[in-house]
């Protein structure tokens, strides 16, 4: 499974999620690949809070 580099300031709690999913037999490449594209996402967007808006926001550029 590939890693990736998370650079955001919220890139321990994501690391921490999939180590989490691992730790009981849960992995996802695509899943893990869709948390660094987040992560880039919060870096060129200066986010610094995992909250719902964030996360509404990027879904809201994803799907445009």
């Amino acid at each position: 499974m590939r890693t990736y580099d998370y650079s955001n300031v919220i890139a321990t709690g994501i690391e921490a999620f999939i180590e989490f999913k691992a730790s009981v037999y849960v992995a996802s490449g695509s899943r893990n690949w869709t948390l660094y594209d987040f992560d880039r996402w919060c870096t060129k967007h200066d986010a610094d809070k995992f909250d719902r808006e964030t996360v509404k926001s990027w879904v809201k550029e994803r799907r445009s």
